[in-house]
């Protein structure tokens, strides 16, 4: 099985992205 990095590192952006949004609305 063949792994795209580039589709593996915007996927990863999207959870870190999404994980800084939580982040901040938690505080």
């Amino acid at each position: 099985m063949v792994i795209d990095l580039s589709i593996v590192s915007q996927e990863l952006a999207y959870l870190f992205n999404d994980a800084d949004l939580v982040i901040l609305k938690t505080w």
